[in-house]
């Protein structure tokens, strides 16, 4: 097995994605961003998500809960009403995500048909910082 450099394991970056970088978790953040209420129950992101397993859909909202990034709010009913919602802290994210798919989602989409494979890019983020005025990351360097 590989050495793993120490700087890479406290890459800010790989800490912040390690919290809501699985498969679903940024769309289920999406679509309780987008509701109009703010609150849909599981039944309802699983209408929403149909390519996402019950399965996956569960461990997604686990672990973003467990992220204190979404709350789950159960109600002593029969049979139990469970809604999510987006905590302060994920309410807060929301923007950066949206710019983020803004930015982003047309070169992606580009990569994708050109045959370049984006997952297969290992980054060693060394001193990240983020000029949030300018948008920019600066400090990682490719490893």
């Amino acid at each position: 097995m590989a050495d793993i450099k120490a700087e890479y394991l406290a890459c800010p970056i790989r800490n912040v994605i390690s919290r809501f970088g699985g498969k679903w978790s940024m769309l289920v953040l999406f679509m309780l961003h987008r509701s109009e209420t703010g609150i849909l129950r599981f039944n309802e992101i699983r209408r929403l998500m149909t390519d996402c397993s019950q399965k996956m859909l569960s461990q997604t909202l686990k672990n973003l809960e467990q992220s204190h990034l979404v709350h789950r709010e159960v109600y002593p009913e029969v049979p139990p009403r469970v809604e999510y919602s987006l905590t302060d802290t994920g309410k807060s994210l929301m923007p950066y995500t949206v710019a983020v798919s803004h930015r982003f989602s047309p070169a992606f989409i580009a990569a994708s048909n050109t045959g370049f494979n984006v997952s297969t890019s290992v980054y060693y983020c060394i001193n990240f910082t983020f000029d949030a005025s300018r948008g920019l990351a600066s400090g990682c360097s490719s490893g």
